[in-house]
């Protein structure tokens, strides 16, 4: 009788030419379905998404829905021209060649490339021009091409760098060779530099040709060859561009930028103090209209060898453009001037077209005389932001400053090319009278502007941000949620989605402010509410505590972030940049006009700083007791405040009357307090905290310097990092040993989930929502209708469920392993599990497919034998098991 069950996969076991026929039609099926799956990756663009989309959620229909939703927002059937007039259908397409060739193409007749010498205040050496020439190695080059992304945009030639990483015995000769040629002959050949123009629109329901931006897709042959030569710039480039940018420069941020610009917008509220003005200009296609002859006159004027400017030189003269509409490509025109968004070299080269702005900002002030440039705006003094277009400036309130700002931007605007765009550009005025006001607008026709902006994607404010103004991010999050493509997500896709996207959503902000606590609690409803219904938020529906989820994996949870937790990481990161007074503009300032020479554990908030920075100051008492220092000199650390003792700060051991009694003052450093005890602490302070001061006194080194640690979770000094702090905040949670058979590399997200939940003993089996009625409520096991299912019963007391566990112990070798779930989670617990990794995938597909089938049942009356269910779980695995194999060689 047994004979009538066997299956396709219990011949394997007696006929080896099945067995191997079959295998190969399984690596037939695998290598189709990869080639599948590789075709729908490319025209989804799911970037943080494809990380994880494994067997639960792979081609299904999410990736389909991903597929048809950008096809149809990409698709561009009308469009009105720069005059005004609708286009549609075929002549759509001309309309964006005219367009772009219009600017791309064109050279600016008004521009005078020619920048003074004597504008340059620093340049590179020599030596270290010379240095940025040497032979180009292979090294190089390949580093170049294995650091591109696999699933960037192919060029014109349809080659995407996973093709030359892939095949890189075959061809990674001939494209090194060809790199080799063009830096040996310093000649590009026209065919490598041309470019596809895709559009990505600015603003929702775009309908205008100028609410499209162009993305230049290059070929990979470019892009290596423009690599190799930004890494060669990187390194130089905060030596030549000011602290004034932060974009793309090596060791700077942008949150540099939003801060500071915090502090000089401080107190623009009030009505009282000197008079100051701020301008936010927006640079009219900035990277559109760079003129060519104004780089390389600024690269020449950096230092930069002739060599190396003609590298560039090629890379620019040598582009030309075709434009991709609607999955077609159209038009030819060569390239006069502007930079390609999507070119690797492109932001660095920006960086130094922004720096002359800096430059003639800077000369246009000493010209003026009665000015003095310095990061700051006392007086009459001029200081500016620039992070990539976005350019901040900040003058006295008085029409001299705003003229030399506005004689500053019509040089800018005749050397680059470079205009401000009026309509986008705002002014902001402190303590201004009206006809002041009234002269400066006339002088720079901006639009009066009004607190809080959007600066860098965030809100600028110069009064505390409200809770209404982080609606964009809290909407922004419930956007993504509430996605209508969500809904073809199971539940490993769905704790995928918010480990990977929703929960890096709101870092950026998290980065800069202290989030209010109803925002936290608010995003965080929206993780709960999308991980267990999709987006409901009606009750009833958390099978796990959201404290439970949100340990880490190996303390039995999910592993997502409690936003509140990290927020103070991020904010204890600001802390340590001032105490470690990382090179910063941010930095700089703080400690020339806020700390000077106070501690700043004791430093007291003051009105007229920045709402920003005084939440920060707010957070001391939260992260105070990790920062630590390793002492070396012990010239410049605190002893009062610092925490330089393993009992903690000395304010935190004494009373600040014993610590005066003794000489000492808010001033004095560690050094000074050791060499007065002279080897042994004060007798008063010992006999006041004689376990404190049982320890020796610390030893001291001339000259060394003093360093800052952060304390981790076990005590240890470590440099800091957001990771770490935010386990230090959160504190330690016991470890389960059961996490590593239900999150083991290689594991499938679906059955993974139910699995877990099922460790937990969280599904709602019978037993555990029968508490949750009143009454008399009749309930039996779905699967064989003798008593109330429960954990135990189901996994695998069940006689259905019995036979479906018998059969997968049978046929994937899971001898002598126990049949209930209690004595399951005890070898479990005690590390005694399967450690083969097809063991335990069979035990949590049982599992996965055991609930499902229960489901099934209860809900849409729809009943399979157990027979059935076995082969579902075999042959899932085996199916899985191939994918893996093929995976792992490949």
């Amino acid at each position: 009788m047994e004979i009538r069950y066997l299956g396709r996969f219990d011949i394997l076991r007696t006929n080896p030419i099945i067995r191997e026929d079959l295998a190969h039609i399984f690596l037939a099926f695998e290598h189709a379905r990869a080639d599948e799956l590789s075709f729908f990756r490319q025209r989804a663009k799911i970037r943080l998404v494809i990380r994880w989309l494994h067997e639960g959620d792979k081609n299904s229909k999410f990736f389909h829905q991903v597929v048809k939703e950008k096809r149809n927002f990409s698709l561009i059937r009308s469009i009105v021209d720069s005059s005004g007039t609708y286009v549609q259908d075929d002549g759509v397409a001309q309309v964006f060649v005219s367009h772009f060739q219009g600017f791309l193409g064109v050279v600016d007749p008004i521009v005078d490339p020619l920048v003074p010498m004597e504008f340059f205040t620093s340049s590179l050496s020599l030596s270290e021009s010379l240095h940025m020439i040497r032979p180009i190695t292979d090294e190089e080059i390949r580093w170049a091409v294995f650091h591109i992304g696999n699933d960037k945009a192919p060029g014109p030639d349809g080659y995407t760098s996973k093709f030359f990483k892939s095949a890189w015995d075959i061809v990674g000769n001939d494209l090194q060779v060809a790199v080799h040629n063009f830096f040996y002959s310093g000649r590009m050949l026209k065919e490598i530099n041309h470019t596809l123009l895709c559009f990505i629109p600015k603003v929702p329901n775009a309908s205008r040709v100028t609410d499209f931006r162009p993305i230049s897709c290059c070929n990979v042959l470019y892009k290596v060859i423009s690599k190799v030569i930004a890494e060669r710039m990187k390194p130089y480039l905060s030596q030549l561009i000011g602290p004034e940018q932060s974009a793309f420069i090596p060791g700077r941020r942008i949150s540099d930028n939003i801060l500071m610009a915090h502090e000089l917008v401080a107190g623009y509220q009030r009505d009282s103090g000197r008079p100051r003005c701020a301008f936010k200009i927006d640079l009219r296609k900035a990277y559109d209209t760079v003129d060519w002859r104004f780089l390389l006159r600024m690269l020449r004027g950096l230092g930069f060898h002739p060599v190396f400017c003609n590298w560039i030189d090629q890379m620019l003269q040598t582009s030309s453009f075709s434009i991709v509409l609607n999955g077609e490509t159209t038009g030819y025109f060569e390239g006069a001037r502007g930079l390609r968004q999507g070119d690797p070299i492109s932001p660095y080269l920006f960086t130094i077209v922004m720096e002359c702005f800096s430059m003639i900002l800077k000369r246009c002030i000493l010209e003026a005389g009665n000015f003095s440039f310095h990061q700051g705006c006392d007086d009459l003094a001029i200081t500016h932001l620039c992070f990539a277009d976005d350019l901040f400036v900040f003058t006295g309130g008085d029409l001299q400053s705003v003229e030399v700002l506005k004689r500053a931007l019509d040089m800018f605007r005749r050397m680059s090319g470079l205009e401000p765009n009026i309509a986008k550009s705002d002014a902001f005025f402190c303590n201004v009278i009206p006809e002041d006001k009234a002269v400066i607008l006339n002088c720079l026709p901006f639009k009066p502007g009004v607190f809080p902006i959007r600066y860098l994607g965030v809100p600028l404010s110069s009064v505390c941000l409200r809770v209404a103004d982080f609606a964009p991010l809290v909407n922004k999050v419930k956007l993504r949620v509430h996605n209508w493509k969500t809904k073809f997500l199971s539940f490993g896709g769905r704790k995928q989605l918010v480990t990977s996207v929703l929960q890096s959503m709101q870092l950026y902000w998290m980065s800069i402010y202290v989030l209010p606590s109803s925002v936290v609690h608010e995003l965080e409803a929206c993780f709960r509410d999308f991980l267990w219904a999709q987006g409901d938020s009606s009750k009833g529906k958390c099978k796990v505590s959201w404290e439970a989820v949100c340990r880490p994996i190996s303390n039995g949870g999910l592993g997502f972030k409690r936003i509140g937790a990290w927020n103070r990481a991020f904010i204890a990161k600001h802390i340590w940049d001032l105490l470690t007074r990382r090179n910063s503009l941010w930095v700089n300032w703080i400690w020339r006009y806020y700390i000077r020479q106070h501690s700043f554990w004791l430093l007291k908030p003051k009105l007229s700083w920045s709402w920003v920075f005084r939440r920060i100051l707010d957070t001391r008492l939260l992260v105070r007791r990790f920062f630590v220092y390793q002492l070396g000199s012990g010239e410049t650390v605190n002893a009062w405040a610092d925490t330089w003792l393993d009992a903690g700060p000395l304010s935190d051991i004494i009373s600040f009357r014993r610590f005066t009694s003794e000489g000492y003052h808010l001033r004095t450093s560690v050094r000074d307090l050791i060499v007065e005890c002279d080897g042994s602490w004060p007798i008063v302070w010992v006999i006041w905290n004689p376990i404190a001061f049982d320890q020796h006194v610390p030893n001291l080194t001339d000259g060394a310097a003093d360093v800052v640690r952060w304390k981790d979770v076990h005590g240890n000094a470590i440099d800091f990092s957001i990771r770490e702090a935010s386990r230090s905040i959160l504190g330690i949670d016991p470890l389960v040993p059961w996490t590593k058979f239900v999150w083991f590399k290689g594991h499938v997200p679906k059955f993974s989930f139910c699995m877990w939940i099922a460790c937990c003993w969280r599904l709602p089996t019978q037993d555990r929502i029968g508490t949750w009625f009143s009454g008399s409520t009749t309930l039996s096991c779905a699967l064989c209708d003798e008593c109330m299912d429960s954990h135990d019963h189901l996994f695998f007391g069940c006689t259905y469920s019995r036979e479906v566990w018998r059969r997968i112990k049978v046929e994937f070798g899971l001898f002598g392993f126990p049949e209930l779930w209690t004595d399951i989670m005890e070898v479990l617990g005690d590390n005694r599990g399967p450690s083969k990794m097809v063991h335990r995938l069979a035990l949590s597909g049982t599992v996965y497919h055991i609930w499902r089938e229960r489901n099934r049942r209860l809900f849409r009356d729809v009943k399979q034998l157990p027979i059935v269910t076995y082969r579902q779980v075999r042959d899932q695995i085996r199916l899985y098991m191939a994918s893996w194999r093929i995976g792992k060689k490949t």
